[in-house]
């Protein structure tokens, strides 16, 4: 196994479905890594899918969602996701959901 390849046993596995990954790539701001991540589970036709990440990344992208709610930012059915998935990533990053 390559240094690429090694296993991060503090990831998370989060469930998502499309739509909550749009809502992350769109208000979210995921780094490079996270972002390619999204946008391959983002363009799957449906169902649900498991988004691994790094409890920092984690957090940040939680930060990131929760200020674009405060800003006003995200509108109409995408803020209703975006509230519920953020109670989630909240709860994932609480409790270290793997």
């Amino acid at each position: 196994m390559t240094d690429k390849e090694s296993i991060d046993w503090d990831a998370i596995e989060i469930e998502l479905l499309p739509e909550e990954c749009r809502v992350l790539l769109n208000h979210g701001y995921p780094f490079p890594p996270e972002r390619q991540q999204l946008e391959k589970l983002a363009n799957r036709p449906r169902g649900i899918q498991t988004f691994i990440i790094s409890e920092f990344y984690l957090n940040r992208l939680s930060i990131d969602l929760w200020k674009s709610l405060e800003e006003n930012e995200i509108k109409g059915k995408s803020r209703a996701i975006a509230r519920r998935l953020l109670e989630r990533l909240m709860y994932a990053e609480r409790w270290g959901l793997r």
